[in-house]
């Protein structure tokens, strides 16, 4: 099932979540305009960028995007944990 950052918009906004694991680059909307969408929304739980992008300059920008936290691909299960436990979501 493909999923896009307008169905996980939508979600987020319709459920109760710890935190969104939101991806950066999707299909139609990329995950900067998904979080943007849901700041605008009023959205105030942890958003977490998740990104195989490893450059430095790439967590500067989803700082700057206001994203709670920055994952890369592939998941370490061990900075998962810690991320999550840095909100209280552990």
């Amino acid at each position: 099932m493909d999923v896009t950052a307008q169905d996980g918009v939508k979600k987020a906004l319709s459920g109760s979540f710890d935190a969104i694991l939101m991806d950066i680059q999707m299909l139609k909307l990329d995950g900067y305009q998904a979080k943007l969408a849901l700041d605008k929304r009023g959205y105030d739980e942890p958003v977490i960028a998740l990104t195989a992008r490893t450059m430095s300059d790439e967590r500067v920008k989803t700082k700057k995007a206001s994203f709670a936290g920055h994952l890369t691909k592939p998941l370490n299960g061990t900075e998962l944990v810690s991320t999550m436990a840095s909100f209280g979501r552990a």
